[in-house]
């Protein structure tokens, strides 16, 4: 976004009125067209996903939950076939399903949350995430932008509280109002407690028939992760993982030492 542009300056490069234009940064009730919101984003000079913020945040047209978030059997099906972890996430990021390989790597039957964005700020998360700081911080602007039109929402400010009140990282970041949807794929790795580093390239998908929700895949990268996977599936199928022996209990004992 253009920095030191006067109110003034913008809303004549828009074509609107000053006034009006101070309205509209003030959440007032009025009603822009996308055209004006099109050249307030050229005025304002903004990028991609900023600009789609801006139009789903002014012209309410993101998804919205207008019913209970159930996974279909046709994509329970797709998902039980997935050999990589898969799991599908509703609008505000509740985990509505999972296959086997993403409950081996997860332990997700033991996960202290059933929502993803809390899950990124457990203490284990921080433990278990090679570079937690970046990955947590992009997360947190592809969440404001996926809920664009949803920030009034009670769930999404529940959820926003919720986080607000118990982390500091949490709080900074959403404060800087950062939008971002680059993080639609991407790569990450695990330093997991029982096999050692894991790599893994993503994709979200969104679900056609039902836009709220997200099927979230990760793909081994390398042959070792796909060997660490095995093991886990293994384990998994033999009953070694228990209430009292998963992944969140194996890294509560460890500390977070990344950079904010």
């Amino acid at each position: 976004m253009t920095s030191g542009l006067r109110r003034e300056e913008v809303a004549e490069l828009a074509g609107v009125g000053t006034t009006w234009y101070t309205w509209l940064e003030q959440a007032r009730d009025i009603r822009p067209s996308e055209v004006t919101l099109l050249r307030i984003s050229r005025a304002l000079q903004l990028n991609p996903p900023e600009k789609r913020y801006l139009l789903d945040l002014a012209l309410d047209r993101a998804p919205r939950t207008d019913r209970d978030e159930v996974a279909t059997p046709v994509l329970l099906s797709v998902l039980s076939g997935i050999g990589s972890p898969a799991v599908v996430l509703g609008q505000c990021w509740d985990l509505i399903a999972y296959n086997a390989a993403a409950n081996a790597v997860l332990d997700l039957d033991y996960a202290p949350t059933r929502n993803r964005l809390l899950f990124e700020f457990t203490p284990q998360s921080r433990a278990l995430h090679e570079n937690w700081a970046p990955h947590a911080r992009q997360l947190v602007a592809l969440f404001r932008m996926h809920n664009a039109a949803m920030l009034g929402h009670p769930a999404v400010v529940q959820l926003v509280r919720q986080l607000t009140q118990s982390d500091e990282h949490f709080r900074s970041w959403w404060a800087e109002h950062e939008v971002c949807d680059e993080m639609n794929s991407g790569h990450l790795t695990y330093r997991h407690p029982f096999v050692g580093r894991m790599s893994f390239d993503f994709e979200l998908l969104q679900v056609l028939e039902t836009p709220s929700l997200t099927l979230y895949i990760q793909v081994c990268d390398g042959a070792e992760t796909c060997e660490h996977l095995y093991e886990l599936l293994r384990q998994l199928r033999s009953g070694e993982h228990s209430e009292t022996h998963n992944i969140w209990t194996a890294l509560a004992s460890r500390r977070y030492t990344g950079a904010r």
